[in-house]
């Protein structure tokens, strides 16, 4: 089966790796980073 996996990364990757062993993973989408630095643009 071909999948496209979206999760949260360190939330979603023990779905992910069980997904993976057992199908094939064509895409994978995560949230982007959020900035850290001071006034957060």
């Amino acid at each position: 089966m071909r999948i496209i996996f979206m999760g949260t990364p360190m939330f979603a990757l023990p779905s992910l790796e069980k997904i993976y062993k057992e199908h094939e993973v064509i895409a994978v989408f995560t949230k982007a980073d959020k900035p850290n630095a001071r006034g957060k643009k």
